[in-house]
């Protein structure tokens, strides 16, 4: 019975770490988690994206403790922010195309979102 409920548990164990999704004002971030044993620095990727056009847009991101990055042409992001980082990570064009989206406490493993960028 012990071995039954033991098994159980690892089932139950592996099964967490799924992604799930929130709505933020059109940003819709994925929290994928880590694998037991495998949490390191969290890392946040993602896609800029002209919310008028849909296309993807180069723009510079800052996240909230202040770390900077850039999303290429392709508008593809990737950024390591230490455990616990929460707020809002901002990203911005050169011709003032502005979207933002809310981090939850990062615990490690990976962080997927989309910011749309509006005038």
């Amino acid at each position: 019975m012990r071995l039954i409920l033991a098994l159980c548990l690892m089932v139950l164990v592996q099964g967490c770490g799924t992604a799930s999704r929130a709505q933020d004002g059109g940003n819709a971030p994925t929290r994928t988690l880590a694998p037991a044993g495998q949490a390191g620095p969290p890392r946040v990727v993602g896609t800029t994206i002209d919310a008028a056009t849909g296309r993807p847009v180069a723009a510079s991101l800052t996240a909230p403790d202040g770390t900077r990055g850039r999303s290429d042409e392709q508008g593809r992001f990737q950024l390591r922010l230490p455990l616990g980082t929460e707020g809002e990570l901002v990203a911005e064009t050169e011709d003032g195309r502005r979207g933002r989206v809310s981090l939850r406490p990062l615990v490690g493993g990976e962080l997927e979102v989309v910011v749309h960028l509006r005038r």
